[in-house]
């Protein structure tokens, strides 16, 4: 009984290997591969170096649409850089806006270090230490 069992899964495996295999796509040949090739460049859509990602670039045919002159894209870039709106390269982030009032000098932010610690409002981690060996800057 085994034999048999074991002999008829043998010849249903024989038997539907073909067809299995028979499923399989052919590969392209190279001169299918050179023409599709040829069509994607002729259309733009080669990605070099994954310099356009994402990869699904749209067809150049679109860039003969007139765009706008050098005058109107300078034009708009200062409108930008004056209304604030300009980032470069993420240079100022977060955007915070600048103080036009004047700073305090050394010798006042010192003397509020001094009255801070004095009163007890800032002494941590050797700060005095700090006070005491800095104070002929």
């Amino acid at each position: 009984m085994k034999t048999q069992l074991i002999a008829a899964l043998a010849l249903a495996a024989i038997v539907s290997a073909p067809v299995f295999a028979a499923d399989n796509v052919t590969p392209l040949t190279r001169a299918q591969v050179q023409s599709e090739l040829a069509r994607a460049r002729a259309a733009g859509e080669l990605d070099f170096a994954g310099s356009n990602y994402p990869t699904s670039l749209p067809a150049r045919a679109a860039s003969n649409v007139p765009g706008k002159t050098r005058a109107e894209v300078q034009a708009e870039v200062a409108r930008a850089r004056a209304a604030g709106e300009l980032d470069v390269a993420y240079s100022e982030y977060p955007v915070v806006a600048v103080s036009s009032a004047p700073g305090k000098t050394r010798a006042e932010v010192k003397a509020e270090l001094a009255a801070a610690r004095a009163s007890g409002q800032l002494d941590f981690a050797g700060s005095q230490y700090l006070l005491e060996t800095n104070t002929g800057n």
